[in-house]
């Protein structure tokens, strides 16, 4: 039978079939070197939306050289269908690793999780997002010893036109985050980390965090369920790593790590604590017999006094018995156990945790802030009436503070969903954000202090949520805002009447419209819709700028008070800050 060729490839047998094609073992014909080539099939090429998807595969991994990425060779055209070869990873996937072998050594999936972490650095650093990262495109190489990143059929380079329509849900369901299910927030390389979060999960475990009868069961319970601890189906799993799968696998973006470098250091930082700890215990296993160490009898179990203080004729031995099998050597040897157990479950000293969290926070990244506040948070449960546990609370405070103002800004810049949870306290607090960064700070203002009264008032009720940890930041970030509002007022910094900021917007919007740019035009009037559609006061501006948008006829707004509205404002702040002039 004669041999099928494509390119400069000999095809020989199918080593798997995908959404978009099928890969087949072949031999480059020149060197004889044995690759991978994806065919995609004539039918499919007739549909325009698969064959861009195909070439954007390709173009993604031209740009992706790694060594935790699979190698891409080249590709073109053969009587009708598209084709392209790549590195043969000989190891087959770490799906076929998970269905013989798992659960899996934690060592081995840090080890992995290191690699893939690698790869995804790589990808995200050029903008590419996996979108698809599960164990049936993670292939292992028995040459290397390496773990690659392969299958980029459905990733988005966001730095191209995206192929998939806004809302749409692209991904495998076992390893699918919550935005890609709701469309929103967009895709981003922390929708990767998730997908990470739920192949270590699956490797430690033998199964995905969540498992369904339905597709439709499975995604819900994506959005809605908390998955479950890994140390409940494997106690073998490092406590520090089964914290990481647990931020990995959060909800909400902004609760998983940073990137996937953050999500290596914490990776590593797992293999490190764990060669810590058991460096420890060995050292003090093999010094207990050294006899160096002095042990109180006060501290020794009161069933082995009665053991040593038994007749003499009691603790006789053969003389031909071994020391090491003697009843005081093996007394020894447990009150060494039990002192290095209580050493190695003391807390560090208040001064020691600090020391570490100075040094975590110093590293200026998200892995560093994790970690500083972790010690931080330890120092003041375990030295609360320490003078250092105070100094911990303000640092916790103002990471907390930093990290919610954050959020809030970019929900606020973007119009991204802000209620979490039933959370009044953000959603409040980001709706007066808006109305000061859009540059209407008289009304954030009174929005801050209606926000500043709802706490007062509900703390005299004893309200629980209103005593819970993110109310109290929200409050602390309210009363900052607050105040610093009110000295920007004090010292005459800006012009306080919402109105001229509408009438401003307004004109520079009819201005834009008349220069033809009817883009930014309707992007100002929505800015002022958002913002002011539900305030009665400025219902006749409002209506303008809707018949504007509707392109209806209306007659001109006119804006010849608008001069006069700012030259007396000035002058009245002028009269209320004489020193500032």
């Amino acid at each position: 039978m004669a041999k099928r060729k494509i390119g400069p490839f000999i095809l020989e047998r199918k080593l798997g079939v995908g959404g978009m094609g099928i890969v087949y073992l072949a031999t480059y014909e020149k060197t004889g070197r044995k690759v991978a080539v994806k065919v995609l099939s004539p039918a499919m090429s007739d549909q325009p939306q698969v064959l861009k998807r195909f070439e954007r595969e390709m173009d993604i991994l031209k740009k992706l050289k790694d060594p935790h990425v699979v190698q891409y060779f080249g590709g073109g055209k053969q009587r009708g269908q598209h084709f392209y070869a790549m590195e043969l990873v000989d190891g087959g996937t770490l799906e076929e690793v998970i269905k013989e072998r798992a659960p899996l050594d934690w060592e081995f999936v840090v080890d992995c999780g290191i690699q893939i972490c690698s790869g995804l650095e790589k990808a995200h650093a050029m903008g590419i997002i996996h979108r698809d990262l599960k164990p049936a495109n993670l292939f292992l190489s028995t040459k290397t010893g390496e773990l690659k990143l392969g299958d980029f059929g459905i990733a988005r380079d966001t730095t191209a036109t995206a192929l998939t329509a806004a809302g749409r849900t692209v991904g495998t369901y076992a390893y699918m985050a919550p935005e890609q299910i709701i469309g929103k927030p967009p895709v981003s390389r922390k929708t990767d980390l998730y997908s990470l979060g739920c192949v270590l999960f699956e490797m430690l475990t033998g199964h995905t965090p969540f498992q369904a009868d339905t597709a439709a069961a499975m995604l819900m319970m994506h959005l809605d369920e908390d998955p479950p601890k890994v140390r409940g189906k494997n106690m073998q799993c490092p406590i520090w790593l089964e914290n990481l799968i647990q931020r990995l696998l959060a909800k909400d973006p902004g609760d998983r790590p940073f990137d996937a470098q953050a999500t290596r250091l914490a990776l590593e930082e797992v293999r490190n604590k764990e060669a810590t700890q058991m460096s420890v215990s060995t050292q003090a296993a093999r010094g207990a017999g050294t006899g160096g160490t002095t042990v109180s009898m006060d501290s020794v179990d009161p069933e082995l006094k009665k053991i040593l203080q038994k007749k003499k004729k009691q603790r006789k031995r053969k003389k031909d018995q071994p020391f090491h099998e003697q009843t005081w050597f093996l007394v020894l040897c447990l009150v060494m156990v039990i002192g290095v157990t209580i050493w190695l479950l003391l807390p560090d000293s208040a001064e020691t945790m600090y020391e570490k969290a100075n040094a975590y926070l110093a590293q200026e990244d998200e892995g560093g802030l994790f970690y500083g506040r972790e010690q931080l948070q330890k120092l003041i449960e375990s030295y609360p009436d320490h003078n250092l546990a105070e100094i911990a609370q303000k640092k916790v405070d103002q990471l907390d503070m930093d990290k919610a103002l954050q959020e809030s800004t970019k929900a606020a810049r973007t119009g991204l969903p802000v209620q979490l949870a039933g959370n009044e306290a953000r959603t409040r607090f980001v709706e007066a954000l808006r109305f000061e960064l859009y540059g209407d700070r008289a009304t954030a203002l009174e929005k801050y202090q209606s926000l500043r009264n709802l706490f007062e008032i509900n703390q005299d009720v004893k309200e629980e949520k209103f005593n819970s940890r993110s109310y109290q930041i929200y409050l602390k970030l309210t009363r900052l805002k607050i105040d610093e509002i009110q000295q920007q007022i004090a010292d005459g910094t800006f012009i306080s009447d919402p109105q001229i900021l509408i009438l401003q917007n307004m004109r520079e919007a009819d201005q834009l419209l008349a220069r033809g740019e009817t883009f930014k035009a309707k992007q100002k009037w929505n800015s002022l819709l958002e913002l002011y559609s539900e305030n009665k006061e400025y219902a006749a501006q409002m209506n303008y700028i809707m018949k504007r948008k509707e392109g209806a006829e209306i007659a001109p707004w006119d804006y010849s008070p608008l001069d006069n509205l700012k030259k007396e404002a000035e002058e009245n702040s002028a009269e209320e800050n004489p020193g500032n002039n």
